[in-house]
């Protein structure tokens, strides 16, 4: 089980609808990672105070139409050979209703800004559009405009063709295929955007990323490229330890720079997971054999001597000192 999956395992299990097999499953991952065992606790105390609390009470119609499409969707989802328990499942539709009342109230009745006698406008109503149709894009003609940060949602990788292109399928309103081979500038930057998130899952920012390892293995990718800056970012501020990991092993790969050497620097003071400082040690290392820099140098100095690291960081740190001839 993965960190993402906890909330709403958890969830099923506040309402006693969680297989029991995934039960343990979630049970082990709890005892194992610190920081799902603390989004659980706060997910359990929004519980309890939901069933003590009644909160903004919505109008009738609201209520009972949020009610009757939050069961409908709980009985399409849930397993068969669990038991449903309606009040349990009225509390999940009761939190919805209320995020959503809330939302629209605070909308609604929001002071408006300027004189005291202009009345507040209502927000326009964003149009919902249905996907009407698949779009086939060709990279090498027209690149993708990013700038307003679409989500995209039901993201797909096709595998390289005979061509030596790849497909990036994804939804915003309408579903687009982007196909191109890997160094033209639209699949670039189209995997540049979702390494940074721009994907409504993980899965698709971890396959954009396996990806963009087997460009920069490949050696097609260059250091000057604006995937560093998103790889660095990534580094030192996703939630996820797996797609840390693989942003690390990427930067890892790349021809050392100032810019992945400082990367790799940020993620051993801030990093938790040994393994991943572990990556980034042996990465530091083969930038401070090629750039002698003193950041480098003096870091991998630090961690050698560090006795809270572990003996193979150290050793690593350490090895690569002796490489330097200092």
């Amino acid at each position: 089980m993965e960190c993402r999956d906890v909330p709403s395992f958890s969830l099923l299990k506040l309402t006693g609808e969680i297989a029991p097999e995934v039960e343990r499953d979630l049970d082990r991952h709890l005892s194992t990672c610190a920081d799902c065992c603390a989004e659980r606790g706060r997910l359990e105390t929004a519980w309890e105070a939901l069933g003590d609390d009644p909160g903004p009470v919505p109008s009738p119609r609201f209520a009972r139409e949020t009610l009757s499409l939050m069961e409908a969707a709980t009985l399409k989802r849930a397993p068969r050979t669990a038991g449903f328990s309606w009040p349990g499942m009225r509390r999940v539709a009761a939190l919805v209703v209320m995020g959503l009342g809330g939302f629209l109230s605070a909308q609604l009745w929001a002071p408006a800004a300027g004189p005291a006698s202009a009345k507040p406008e209502r927000p326009a109503v964003e149009a919902v559009l249905p996907v009407s149709n698949d779009r086939m894009v060709d990279a090498s003609r027209t690149v993708p405009d990013l700038s307003g940060r679409p989500r995209m949602a039901n993201v797909t990788y096709q595998p390289v063709d005979a061509r030596g292109r790849l497909g990036v399928s994804f939804d915003v309103t309408t579903r687009y295929t982007v196909v191109g081979r890997p160094d033209e500038k639209g699949i670039e930057s189209l995997l540049t955007y979702l390494v940074a998130g721009g994907g409504a899952n993980e899965g698709a920012q971890g396959q954009a990323l396996d990806l963009v390892s087997e460009r920069i293995a490949a050696g097609s990718v260059s250091p000057d490229d604006g995937i560093v800056a998103v790889l660095a970012k990534t580094l030192t501020t996703d939630r996820n330890p797996g797609v840390r990991k693989k942003t690390a092993e990427a930067l890892s790969q790349l021809p050392p720079t100032p810019e992945t050497r400082d990367a790799l620097i940020a993620c051993l003071r801030t990093e938790a997971v040994p393994g991943i400082r572990m990556i980034a040690v042996e990465g530091l290392a083969k930038a401070a054999v090629t750039l002698k820099d003193r950041p480098s140098i003096e870091t991998l100095q630090e961690k050698a001597n560090d006795e809270r690291e572990s003996g193979y960081l150290r050793a690593k740190a350490a090895s690569a000192l002796g490489r330097l001839a200092l």
